[in-house]
């Protein structure tokens, strides 16, 4: 790099305490008249903006796709990095030899290399993560860190996937509700409807039927 570039084109990843800061290159993103050399780049820096690693992705995955979509990139609560494909593949890396931990990615789901995961939703302090595939069906990881690939599925919802298949954007905003902040002290996912109010989708087994849909918040409402 031989200048500052400009974050906005630019993933970022915050680790607890204010550093280090970690940035990715977006998808998608090309600069006209400029030789794009930070592509498949991870730039981790301290807290103080010195650089400590500058990592190739490339070199470290050589089966890396053109254009890899990232759904995750963040940092663990125990200050470690992890990076998620969408194809459900899953990367740590040491912040501070830029080394990755494992020899070979852990796989999450043979089912996400066909239906591909889109986004996530990702809490640092419990290392909790949402993961949402491109037929709207959503998942869930009690601990990226320690147990990968314990993975429940929440309850579907037909309404989310038919709006899904003509737009993933159009479902987009999503909220995980912890256990012990439920009125119904168990885990759930809010998923804001396109056209009006919400789903809210519990975790299988248990919940065998569609999640339900609210148009406000009446249904929470008590006496």
């Amino acid at each position: 790099m031989t200048e500052v570039p400009d974050l906005q084109y630019y993933k970022t990843a915050i680790s607890r305490n204010g550093g280090p800061i970690a940035f990715m290159l977006k998808e998608n993103t090309f600069f006209f008249g400029k030789k794009d050399d930070t592509k498949n780049y991870i730039f981790i820096f301290s807290s103080y903006g010195k650089l400590i690693n500058a990592i190739n992705l490339k070199e470290k995955i050589p089966s890396l796709r053109e254009n890899q979509k990232w759904v995750a990139f963040h940092f663990t609560e125990e200050e470690d990095l992890f990076i998620l494909s969408d194809g459900g593949e899953l990367y740590f890396i040491d912040p501070k030899t830029g080394e990755f931990r494992d020899k070979e990615p852990i796989k999450l789901r043979q089912q996400f290399q066909i239906n591909k995961l889109v986004d996530s939703r990702f809490d640092q302090q419990t290392n909790q993560i949402v993961l949402r595939n491109c037929v709207c069906e959503f998942f869930f990881i009690k601990n990226i860190q320690t147990n990968p690939t314990q993975i429940q599925d929440f309850q579907k919802s037909s309404y989310l996937e038919e709006r899904g298949a003509e737009d993933e954007s159009l479902v987009a905003d999503y909220i995980l509700i912890p256990a012990e902040k439920s009125g119904s002290t168990e885990r759930e996912l809010l998923v804001a409807d396109p056209d009006e109010g919400f789903h809210q989708l519990f975790i299988k087994p248990g919940y065998v039927n569609e999640g339900a849909h609210h148009k406000d918040l009446s249904y929470f409402s008590h006496g």
